[in-house]
């Protein structure tokens, strides 16, 4: 039971199994958790902790997985690869931007996004642009197109199933999202990572699961915020707070692997947010600099 709620912990406890691990309420009212795993995954949502493992590496040592290491690997669907080859024909090299989430706390903004892709292509005017939603997300990515059309910018548009959002994944160079679906796609790709932590997005938690990957974050005193209420503020300040020029720069230097540059850009505005970088150290966990 991967899910840490109560409704879950009554559905698995009503689940005929020799062996359960995750959160299982028997019928007497009962919690136990099958692993210290998913035990120490309860205590520290209890306790708030803000020192915190990562969920994938939770949920991977108490399934009690064999290791064998930290590579997610995901295979290309048939599909997928014929409407990604079909989409990207003309495409230069390019970079994908994911604009929306499930969450509005966690939505950078549309005009946000657009402001940071121009910035981006002003170092970058040979790398093209793809904006990438799912076909029901046709409004809101078409306004962004509008909003980067609006700004001198020529981006392309593709609203596609997840299979073939991976295909393409596997095709560009980078990626600029929030905290999505999208990006843990990206996780078993070699194309590289900005995401934007803002709302309730605790990168410590769901940060992006792969070394090498880069996570701005929010300097905002109420952030990472409840992910199950709307925001409680009078606007969106982690969101604001944050300069989308600057947000282009950054992107811009992940993609061209500048990690001094990166380095200087996060002293320079780190009144607007933290930047870190993933990696997995020694004893094989997932962690943030």
């Amino acid at each position: 039971n991967l899910t840490q709620n109560r409704m879950s912990g009554w559905l698995c406890g009503m689940v005929r199994a020799e062996t359960k691990a995750g959160l299982n309420i028997d019928i007497n009212g009962r919690a136990s958790f099958g692993s210290p795993w998913f035990r120490y995954l309860n205590d520290q949502l209890i306790a708030n902790n803000k020192n915190f493992l990562h969920y994938t590496d939770v949920f991977y040592y108490g399934a009690d997985l064999p290791y064998r290491g930290h590579s997610i690997d995901l295979v290309e669907s048939a599909s997928g690869v014929a409407e990604a080859e079909e989409l990207s024909k003309g495409w230069r090299d390019f970079v994908c931007v994911q604009p929306l989430t499930s969450d509005s706390k966690k939505n950078y903004g549309l005009e946000s996004f657009a402001i940071a892709v121009e910035s981006f292509k002003l170092s970058n005017p040979k790398v093209d642009v793809v904006l990438l939603g799912a076909p029901f997300e046709y409004e809101a990515i078409e306004d962004c197109r509008r909003y980067c059309e609006q700004r001198g910018v020529e981006v392309h548009v593709a609203l596609v199933s997840l299979p073939t959002a991976f295909s393409l994944l596997v095709r560009a160079k980078a990626l600029l999202t929030g905290d999505t679906a999208i990006k843990h796609l990206a996780c078993a790709t070699d194309c590289k990572i900005l995401e934007i932590a803002i709302g309730s997005s605790d990168y410590r938690k769901t940060g992006v699961y792969k070394p090498g990957s880069f996570i701005l974050q929010s300097v905002e005193g109420c952030h990472p915020c409840d992910h199950r209420g709307a925001c409680h503020r009078t606007q969106h300040f982690c969101s604001q707070g944050i300069d989308p020029k600057i947000v282009g720069t950054v992107f811009s230097n992940v993609v061209d692997g500048n990690t001094r540059q990166l380095k200087l850009l996060a002293r320079e505005y780190s009144d607007q947010f933290h930047l870190y970088q993933t990696f997995f150290i020694h004893s094989g966990f997932w962690y943030a600099r």
